[in-house]
C-alpha cells in the first residue's frame, strides 16, 4: 500500500515513480480522472466561498450604496424585514417597489420588490411582426387564416409594470363567459370545467377574493393566449420576476442589487476592480427587522452587512454547482486532450526507442499519472487567485492552467525517457578493439 501511494501521489514529482506507470494498472487513470474533477471542483468552490468577505470588505461604493438605498432616512421610504423566511418591504407612502434599471445613473441598479411572485403579473403585450416590419394586434393575428399567420411572428413584451387584475375583472369574466359558453366558436371544455370550479370554491374573505380573481386572470391568459401558456418561469400568467431576470441578464455593467420576497440577487465591483456576483436564499436568514426609522445608521449599516453575508452564505451550494455544471461541460474536451497527450507521448517516446513508456496504454497510464497532483497545483491556484479575481475568470484561468501543468510535466518525463533510453544503448555499445 504504501509502494502504491508513492506512486500514486509521489509520481509528479520523481521520473522514477512515473516510469513505474507503464506497469500499473489502468484503474490508477480512472481513479486520477475522478480525483482531478473533483479536486478542480473543490479549488474554485473553496475559493470563491472563502474570498467573498474580503471582496465585499473591499467594495467601499457598494456598501455606501446599500447604505443609502435601504439604510436609515433612504430616499424610498423602504424598511426591510424578515418573516418565516420571506422578505418584506414596507414603504412609507403608495409605493409598492423600487425599480431604478432605466435610472441614467451609471450606479447600483436597484430592484425591491417583495410581492408574490406567482401572482404579481405583468401588464404585456403581444407583438405579431412580419418579415417586412408591420405589426398587428394579437387579436389580428387571431382573425387571419393559417396561410397569413405563417407570415407573422408572435412575441411577448413585458413592461415592468404590474397589472391590477381587480380593474380588469369585469373583462376576463365576460371573457370566459363566451369561452364556457357550449353554443359559442370558442367554446373550450377544460377552460369552463376550471372556471365553473373557480367559481364554488368562491368564498367571502378578502384572500378569497383575491385568489377568484388571480384564478380567473390565469384562465383568461390560458384561453386567449394558449400560444404563451407555460412560457413564463414563476407563474401560469407573465410576471414581473420574469421581467426582472431579462433585466438582471441584460444588465451591461453587472452592477445590481435585487431583493425579492424568497431571493436576492447582487453583483458588484470592489476597489481593486474584482467583480461578484451571487445569488442567495432568504428562507436562510433569520427572521426579524433589518431596517427600520427607528434603528441609528450604524444599526441599518451592521443588519445590510449581516444579510448580504448571510445571503451570500446561503447560496454558496448554488455557486458550487454552478462550477460543477460547467466542468461536467469541459469533460468532453479534457478526454479528449488526455487522448492526445496520450497519442504524442506514444509517438515521442516510440521515437525515441524509450522502453519506460511501452505501448498506448503505457502512455496512457503514464499521462493518467500525472493527472492528480496537476489537478492539486491547479486547485491550490484557484483558491489563491480567488482573492485577487473575479470568478468567472479563475474558473477560465484553472481550465488552461490544468492542461498546462499536465503538458509540462508530460514533456520532462518523455525528455527524461529518451535521454536514459540513449545512454542505455551508449553503455551497450562495445568499445572499438585497441590499435595493435
Amino acid at each position: 500500500m504504501k509502494d502504491w501511494l508513492r506512486f500514486f501521489f509521489g509520481g509528479f514529482f520523481t521520473n522514477k515513480r512515473l516510469s513505474e506507470a507503464p506497469e500499473r494498472s489502468v484503474w490508477n487513470t480512472v481513479l486520477s480522472l475522478f480525483l482531478a474533477f473533483f479536486l478542480v471542483w473543490g479549488g474554485l468552490s473553496l475559493g470563491y466561498a472563502a474570498s467573498f468577505g474580503r471582496h465585499y470588505a473591499a467594495a467601499e461604493d457598494f456598501r455606501t450604496f446599500l447604505c443609502a438605498s435601504l439604510g436609515k432616512d433612504n430616499p424610498y421610504g423602504v424598511s426591510l424585514r424578515i418573516d418565516g423566511g420571506k422578505l418584506s418591504a414596507q414603504y412609507d407612502g403608495e409605493r409598492n417597489c423600487i425599480n431604478t434599471f432605466d435610472s441614467p445613473d451609471a450606479g447600483y441598479r436597484l430592484v425591491v420588490d417583495t410581492r408574490p411572485k406567482e401572482t404579481t403579473y405583468d401588464d404585456f403585450t403581444v407583438v405579431c411582426r412580419d418579415p417586412d416590419g408591420q405589426t398587428v394586434s394579437y387579436d389580428a393575428y387571431k382573425a387571419m387564416d393559417d396561410a397569413q399567420r405563417e407570415r407573422y411572428e408572435c412575441r411577448m413584451e413585458y413592461s415592468g409594470a404590474a397589472l391590477d387584475v381587480s380593474r380588469g375583472i369585469a373583462d376576463y369574466e365576460a371573457y370566459l363567459g363566451a369561452v364556457c359558453d357550449v353554443n359559442a366558436a370558442q367554446y373550450d371544455r377544460e377552460i369552463a370545467e376550471k372556471y365553473a370550479a373557480l367559481q364554488r370554491d368562491r368564498g367571502d374573505s378578502e384572500e378569497s377574493r383575491r385568489n377568484f380573481e388571480n384564478g380567473v386572470y390565469e384562465l383568461y391568459f390560458a384561453a386567449k393566449y394558449p400560444d404563451f401558456v407555460g412560457k413564463d418561469a414563476y407563474g401560469a400568467a407573465p410576471t414581473l420576476r420574469t421581467y426582472y431576470m431579462e433585466l438582471e441578464n441584460r444588465a451591461p455593467d453587472r452592477k445590481y442589487v435585487l431583493l425579492f420576497d424568497d431571493i436576492a440577487m447582487c453583483a458588484f465591483g470592489t476597489d481593486t476592480g474584482v467583480f461578484v456576483d451571487f445569488a442567495g436564499y432568504v428562507s436562510k436568514l433569520d427572521d426579524g427587522a433589518v431596517t427600520t426609522r427607528e434603528m441609528t445608521a450604524e444599526q441599518t449599516e451592521e443588519n445590510l452587512d449581516a444579510m448580504i453575508r448571510a445571503l451570500f452564505r446561503s447560496g454558496s451550494a448554488l455557486a458550487s454547482f454552478v462550477f460543477l455544471f460547467s466542468l461536467m461541460q469541459m469533460v468532453p474536451f479534457y478526454l479528449l486532450a488526455v487522448l492526445l497527450l496520450t497519442i504524442l507521448v506514444w509517438i515521442a517516446c516510440r521515437i525515441g526507442h524509450a522502453s519506460d513508456c511501452t505501448g498506448f496504454f503505457g502512455a496512457f497510464k503514464a499521462v493518467g499519472a500525472t493527472l492528480t497532483m496537476s489537478a492539486v497545483a491547479t486547485a491550490l491556484n484557484a483558491v489563491i487567485l480567488s482573492f485577487v479575481m473575479s470568478r468567472w475568470t479563475v474558473f477560465r484561468v484553472a481550465m488552461i492552467l490544468f492542461p498546462i501543468i499536465v503538458t509540462v510535466r508530460l514533456i520532462v518525463f518523455v525528455i527524461a525517457c529518451i535521454r536514459a533510453a540513449g545512454e542505455r544503448k551508449n553503455d551497450a555499445t562495445p568499445d572499438p578493439p585497441a590499435d595493435m
